[in-house]
């Protein structure tokens, strides 16, 4: 359950005035924690920018088809992309068909991500790259996603340092 807060607050217009150039923006990471006209905005803005759209579709929705395209990388785990993509994910093979079906829409890289059998990278310019997770006894997944996200996001792989063409 979601109790949206200020987040249910932030319009388009609100995100118009804290960012008025988006060429000076790198990357932006977003979930469906905030109204979803402006989270479509932001990916929108982001994308014709040239800055780099992270998103992760929490809670899990339909994305229009249309949206795929300004998306560099989707990032979910098998819920979220079964709700996507009608495939049911539960193990790498499965995760791997999810992921080209988001690619296939226009998704430049889509990472999935499998809990304790670790996550799996596909992108239009990169093969199938399936990452083991470590052992771990979890006491507590709560925000699990969100801290392997936001570590994505801040590790900016390589070709993050040059800007988005």
């Amino acid at each position: 359950m979601l109790s949206k807060g200020a987040n249910g607050k932030l319009a388009e217009a609100d995100v118009a005035e804290a960012i008025n150039d988006w060429s000076a923006v790198e990357i932006v990471l977003l979930q469906n924690e905030i109204p979803w006209e402006t989270t479509e905005s932001v990916i929108r803005g982001a994308n014709a920018g040239g800055a780099r759209a992270l998103f992760n579709p929490a809670p899990a929705i339909r994305i229009p088809d249309e949206l795929f395209t300004n998306i560099d990388t989707l990032i979910v785990n098998e819920t979220e992309a079964r709700v996507i993509t009608g495939i049911p994910v539960s193990d790498p093979i499965s995760a791997e068909n999810a992921a080209n079906w988001i690619i296939g829409k226009g998704a430049a890289n889509v990472i999935v991500t499998l809990g304790e059998k670790g996550s799996l990278l596909l992108g239009r310019q990169c093969p199938v790259n399936h990452v083991p997770a470590f052992r771990v006894k979890a006491v507590d997944t709560t925000a699990a996603g969100d801290t392997f996200i936001g570590a994505y996001a801040a590790a900016k792989p390589r070709e993050w340092r040059q800007r988005k063409r």
